[in-house]
């Protein structure tokens, strides 16, 4: 058996698809998974960090669902990457010296969708796509508009 031979019994993550989810933004994006391995590499802001909170956004129970360091800023809690911040495609914060905040800009700050699909391969049974789509209604920020 080869590296690239699939192991029957053997599920392994094969691709990516991404919707409008962070900056992956007006396109449907598919990352394919090599089988022997994967390297995700590149400078900062080049979505490193979404694409493998976007795994977890799939996999993991909204309860226990932490996204990776890498895309939290220094500040509070509420100020930190969210599921929301993801779908609304958060890409800077500006300080609005007229309120005395910081507030996000959005490339999505209308009503909107993201969808993500993880996409797994083994020799015995066919592909099994795992997928899950949001939506936020409005220009609503708050977790609790977030349909999923």
């Amino acid at each position: 058996m080869t590296h690239d031979t699939l192991a029957p019994g053997q599920w392994r993550l094969a691709a990516v698809e991404l919707a409008n989810w962070g900056t992956f933004h007006d396109a449907i994006y598919r990352i394919p998974v090599a089988r022997r391995g994967h390297l995700i590499t590149g400078p900062s802001g080049s979505g490193k960090s979404s694409l493998l909170d976007a795994i977890a956004a799939v996999l993991t129970p909204d309860h226990w669902l932490r996204f990776n360091l890498a895309a939290q800023g220094a500040g509070t809690r509420s100020d930190q990457r969210g599921l929301v911040s993801y779908v609304r495609g958060a890409w800077t914060r500006r300080t609005d010296e007229f309120e005395d905040r910081v507030t996000s800009e959005y490339l999505r700050p209308g009503p909107t969708w993201s969808g993500i699909l993880l996409r797994y391969e083994n020799a015995a049974a066919a592909p099994v796509t795992l997928a899950r789509l949001f939506h936020i209604s409005g220009t609503k920020t708050a977790a609790a508009d977030l349909k999923s």
